[in-house]
């Protein structure tokens, strides 16, 4: 299996830690399942690519969602 593309873009590593805790989880399938889950509400793009557009002021509320 190899991992994640995503595991080296630059953009998405400062995130990972904040995400974590607002999903409320350190679990990696979890992490990965957001990242990868495209969102209407991020016009179709998953948050793994908004972060890499620098719209991570538009993921981090919807990860807070998700953890509740």
């Amino acid at each position: 299996m190899r991992p994640p593309e995503w595991e080296f873009e630059p953009a998405i590593w400062p995130a990972v830690p904040e995400l974590s805790r607002a999903l409320r989880t350190t679990e990696g399938w979890a992490l990965l399942a957001f990242l990868e889950s495209p969102l209407g509400t991020l016009d179709g793009l998953n948050p793994r690519e908004a972060l890499g557009r620098g719209q991570r002021d538009r993921v981090m509320p919807l990860a807070a969602g998700e953890g509740n």
